[in-house]
C-alpha cells in the first residue's frame, strides 16, 4: 500500500525550491551572486532607510522595529525552508513580510505578494511533512494538495480574466511595454511588429492563461498542461523579465507532478 504523505512529496520538493527563492529575494544574497532583483544596499529587503517612503493608512514603525520583523521575517523563512516548525514558520514568515511591505506601499509589487502567499499556502498545506528538518504529521494530505492547486489555478484565471479587454486583446498594451522598455527582446520585436501579430500574441497570451487551469486540473491533460505553463514562463522571463513571478508559479507548478508512491510491504507471516 502507498503512504498517506505521498501526495504530500512534490510539496515538500516544492517547499524547499520556493523557500530558497524567497531568501534570494528578501536578502543580500542576489547581489553576491551578481543577479538583478536584488534587495539593493540594505542587507534584507525592507531594511529601514532614510530614503522616502509612505507606509500603509500611516501606520509608520520605529526603525528599529522594521529592522527587528525584517531579521525575524529572514530567520522565519529559514526555518521554513528548512523544515523545522514548517507551519508555524511558514505563518509567521508570511505576517512579518506583510508588516514589513506596508512600511512603504509604493514598493509593492505583485511578485512579493505571490512569493509571501505561496509561502503562506505552502505551510498551511502540509508543506512540512516530506523532505524536512523536522517533519510534521500529515492531517489532511488530499486538502492540502488541492489547496496549493488552487491557489496555482487561481494565479492563472485571474490573470487571464485581466486581460480581457480592448487594450490588452488589441496589442495596444504589448505595443506601450515595449516602447516603454518593459517588454524587450528579439522575440517581442518580431511578435510585435505588425498590427496582427501584436493581437494574436496578446489573444494568444489570455487564452494560454485561461486555459492552463482546467488543463492542469484533468488529470489526463496535467503533463502536457504544466509543460506548457513552464515554457509560458521561460518565454515571459525572456521577454518581460517579470522579477521572480515565473521562478515561483514553476515552484508552485511542482504540485502538479505526480510523484511515484513509495510502497509499504507488509510483513509476511512466518511459515
Amino acid at each position: 500500500m502507498t503512504r498517506p504523505s505521498d501526495d504530500l512529496k512534490m510539496i515538500g520538493v516544492a517547499r524547499l525550491v520556493f523557500g530558497g527563492l524567497v531568501l534570494l529575494r528578501t536578502t543580500w544574497l542576489l547581489g553576491l551572486l551578481h543577479l538583478r532583483y536584488e534587495a539593493g544596499a540594505s542587507p534584507l529587503l525592507g531594511w529601514p532607510s532614510d530614503r522616502w517612503h509612505v507606509a500603509a493608512f500611516g501606520l509608520a514603525l520605529p526603525p528599529w522595529v522594521v529592522a527587528a520583523l525584517c531579521v525575524g521575517r529572514t530567520l522565519a523563512i529559514v526555518l521554513f525552508t528548512l523544515g523545522a516548525w514548517t507551519t508555524s514558520a511558514g505563518v509567521a514568515a508570511t505576517i512579518l513580510g506583510y508588516v514589513v511591505l506596508s512600511q512603504n506601499v509604493m514598493g509593492y509589487v505583485n511578485t512579493l505578494h505571490l512569493l509571501l502567499l505561496g509561502m503562506l499556502v505552502l505551510a498551511l498545506g502540509g508543506a512540512g511533512t516530506r523532505f524536512a528538518l523536522r517533519p510534521e504529521p500529515a492531517v489532511d494530505p488530499r486538502s492540502g494538495l488541492c489547496l496549493v492547486r488552487a491557489l496555482v489555478v487561481s494565479v492563472y484565471a485571474w490573470s487571464g480574466f485581466a486581460k480581457l479587454n480592448g487594450s490588452w486583446l488589441g496589442g495596444d498594451a504589448l505595443l506601450q511595454l515595449h516602447d516603454t522598455g518593459i517588454v524587450g527582446g528579439a522575440l517581442s520585436a518580431v511578435l510585435l511588429s505588425t498590427p496582427w501579430l501584436r493581437a494574436l500574441t496578446s489573444g494568444s497570451v489570455a487564452a494560454a492563461e485561461l486555459a492552463l487551469g482546467p488543463l492542469l486540473l484533468w488529470p489526463r491533460t496535467r503533463p502536457v498542461a504544466v509543460a506548457l505553463a513552464v515554457l509560458l514562463h521561460v518565454v515571459l522571463e525572456a521577454s518581460v523579465h517579470p522579477d521572480f513571478f515565473g521562478f515561483a508559479m514553476a515552484a508552485l507548478l511542482l504540485s502538479f507532478v505526480e510523484p511515484r508512491p513509495s510502497r509499504v510491504l507488509d510483513a509476511a507471516p512466518a511459515t
